[in-house]
């Protein structure tokens, strides 16, 4: 469209949407993921049962792509996976299953300025819904945004790694 804007270009921004891609990019550079299964459409469900059976319940289901946290879900049993991938399914054809990790949710942002990256503080992000989702998002807002009260070295480890995925899926601008 010939039209100027800002952020990352096209090429970073179609990877960075792509869950599997970006993943299968940051597991190549020794980014550290959890462990998923990517059920490619048409793929039965059966197929990765062993698989399923390894990363135990509970699992996050997400369609593979999109942002906001639209589609994603929490199964507790396969009955609850099965719902899940069909709801995801509403939003991409393929499906991330992804192992569930306890933990605080936190945020790093970074601008990216004409002497380098600079990486904003971690922030931690507590909400009354089971994650921080779509709902949590925009809907209810019902999110507590605060600065980390994680140790400062776990804070330097988050930025560290903020600005690594930043880098090796070729942001640019701001993330």
């Amino acid at each position: 469209l010939n039209m100027k804007y800002i952020g990352s270009n096209v090429m970073s921004s179609s990877i960075s949407i792509n869950k599997f891609m970006s993943k299968l990019i940051m597991n190549f550079y020794n980014i550290p993921l959890p462990e998923h299964i990517f059920l490619k459409d048409g793929e039965d469900l059966i197929i990765y049962e062993e698989k399923i059976l390894e990363l135990g319940f509970p699992l996050i289901v997400k369609p593979n792509q999109g942002g906001s946290s639209i589609g994603i879900g929490i199964a507790n049993d396969k009955e609850e996976l099965e719902k899940a991938i069909l709801e995801a399914k509403n939003f991409d054809k393929d499906i991330l299953i992804e192992r569930y990790i306890v933990g605080n949710e936190v945020s790093c942002g970074i601008i990216e300025t004409k002497n380098g990256l600079e990486v904003m503080s971690v922030l931690d992000i507590a909400t009354n819904n089971k994650f921080y989702d779509y709902d949590s998002k925009y809907i209810n807002a019902n999110a507590e945004i605060e600065f980390s009260k994680l140790p400062e070295y776990q804070q330097e480890m988050i930025q560290e790694i903020a600005k690594k995925v930043f880098k090796v899926l070729g942001c640019r601008g701001y993330g």
